[in-house]
């Protein structure tokens, strides 16, 4: 399990947690978890290549909706 240090008050687990505790958790790890060993670092790596993918996709999918030209039903 990915070891971290919370840096600020953050929820894991419906658990308050207050920043400066060591938690072990394998979900995904946000901004304010700072990855403590080595499953921390990879876990925090992949969550963050997902997110980018995530965002790349958003914004793409937003482009082509904006150069699509607009169309509205038929009135009959």
């Amino acid at each position: 399990m990915a070891r971290y240090r919370v840096t600020a008050p953050t929820f894991l687990e419906a658990v308050l947690r207050e920043a400066g505790e060591v938690v072990d958790y394998d979900g995904d790890p946000g901004s304010a978890l700072a990855p403590l060993d080595a499953a921390a670092r990879r876990a925090v790596k992949a969550y963050r290549a997902r997110r980018t993918a995530v965002v790349a996709a958003s914004q793409a999918a937003e482009e082509q909706s904006s150069a699509a030209p607009f169309s509205s039903p038929s009135e009959e």
